[in-house]
């Protein structure tokens, strides 16, 4: 970004939501461009130049059941987020970008959260929508400065060694173009570079090594490596902790002889299955739910000796 002062102004809204909601999306981009060396200043003040983002947010809602025979139950488990990046350069060129991303609810989540509309991801989203809007627009900054030193090279290797004081010719600004494609999956326009569309969020090509949450998605989840391992809560209270963590496998545990074998394999491979199984708010909160499980079957096998 040329120069080192931005303004900065950030406009959302959730028209179905009431009561004024709003994200501290103003503070995350603060402390995003603080970080890079960038000065933010005021409306009032001079300024480089002008960021503006703009943000209109929606709750994506589905029907959950808690047990396999209770009635269902609505949760604003994803969100969808649409607007743009308007980036200026007083008296100079300005670069409009649409942004949008779409957070699909997943199939199973924990039913304690997500029941209002305001639950709803909006924060997750809307950083997405404008983490992939910032790099399209540095993408378009970029083969701007490129055209230009390409013009200045140029330029240089044919001056002529004297001229005359003749009237400037009036300075020609170059047209940028970026290379598009459309997403295989969606459709839409994405950037030739793209390894990932910002519109649907589906990974074109290999997806990197570390992803996002993935939990509650059965075999498409990727359990991380850090929770691979012995599941205390599982050995100890196998078939009540199956039930409370969607692992209906641990009901084997009911058949003689079948559950002295069963106890060990949750032991080793019930954190999997229960990443796998249900939707987890994060790793953080994984581990501290699995811990009073392991507390809870700690104390009843003290209780029983």
């Amino acid at each position: 970004i040329p120069g080192d002062s931005i303004c900065l102004d950030v406009e959302q809204s959730y028209p179905t939501l009431k009561g004024g909601f709003s994200l501290p999306i103003h503070e995350y981009l603060n402390y995003f461009l603080e970080n890079n060396d960038y000065r933010l200043v005021t409306k009032n003040e001079p300024c480089d130049c002008n960021l503006t983002i703009r943000l209109v947010g929606y709750p994506l809602s589905l029907d959950y059941k808690r047990f396999k025979y209770s009635l269902p139950k609505r949760h604003y488990s994803g969100a969808k987020v649409k607007g743009e990046i308007i980036f200026t350069i007083p008296e100079q060129k300005q670069i409009t970008v649409p942004i949008s991303y779409k957070s699909s609810p997943p199939q199973s989540i924990q039913t304690s959260s997500y029941k209002e509309p305001t639950d709803a991801p909006f924060e997750y989203a809307s950083k997405e929508a404008i983490i992939y809007g910032l790099a399209e627009l540095f993408c378009n900054l970029q083969d701007s400065i490129v055209s230009a030193l390409a013009g200045a090279k140029t330029q240089e290797k044919y001056k002529p060694a004297k001229q005359p004081d003749v009237t400037p010719k009036p300075e020609i600004k170059t047209e940028t173009t970026t290379t598009l494609k459309k997403c295989p999956f969606c459709g839409e326009e994405i950037l030739a570079a793209a390894i990932k569309c910002k519109h649907c969020g589906e990974w074109l090509g290999e997806k990197p090594h570390v992803e996002g949450n993935t939990s509650g998605q059965g075999k498409l989840a990727v359990v991380p490596e850090e929770i691979k391992k012995w599941n205390w809560g599982a050995f100890l209270l196998p078939w009540i902790w199956g039930i409370g963590n969607n692992v209906w496998i641990a009901l084997l545990c009911f058949i003689p002889y079948v559950n002295f074998i069963m106890i060990f394999v949750l032991g080793a491979k019930g954190s999997e299955w229960a990443w796998q199984k249900k939707r987890w708010d994060s790793i953080e909160h994984f581990k501290n739910v699995q811990k009073k499980w392991a507390i809870a079957g700690l104390v009843l096998f003290i209780f029983v000796i």
